[in-house]
């Protein structure tokens, strides 16, 4: 564009009503409009089958020891990395780690390795979600609107 060239401006407030509020306004509905793919359910049965036949293996009771355990692993052998770049695949040896619950100790190595990958992933994403989240008490309860002031 030239220099002295301009575009028009245009006033929203003919167009959309406005509000005292300002942010992000996100609606999620789901689209049923979208075909069963038989295909896609074939090639990741197996994977589904394993993610939830080791759900139903770890049982609630044993995820405190876990975390304790996972905490530890980190304070002692990962502090030199970020926790968003820690992986239960390459960062933890399971051997290492001491349990003392007999259960926790019988589940495999694949078992409890799924289980602090399903921990690290819900940790890195609350991480990254931490700068939308407000803590001002003046606004209400999960208002995000601050962030975008």
């Amino acid at each position: 564009m030239k220099e002295s060239a301009s575009l028009p401006l245009i006033d929203l407030t003919q167009y959309y009503k406005e509000t005292a509020d300002y942010g992000i306004e996100i609606v999620v509905s789901p689209s049923l409009e979208y075909e069963k793919n038989d295909k896609l359910i074939e090639l990741t049965k197996t994977l589904y089958d394993e993610v939830v036949d080791s759900i139903d293996k770890f049982l609630p009771e044993l995820d405190a020891e876990l975390l304790k355990e996972m905490d530890k692993y980190i304070k002692n052998n990962l502090t030199n990395k970020n926790i968003k770049e820690i992986t239960a695949k390459e960062d933890f040896k399971i051997n290492d780690m001491t349990f003392k619950n007999t259960k926790l100790k019988k589940l495999s190595e694949n078992v409890k390795r799924k289980r602090i990958e399903l921990y690290l992933n819900f940790n890195q994403m609350f991480i990254n979600l931490m700068p939308y989240i407000c803590l001002d008490e003046k606004l209400g309860g999960g208002d995000m609107a601050a962030q975008f002031t």
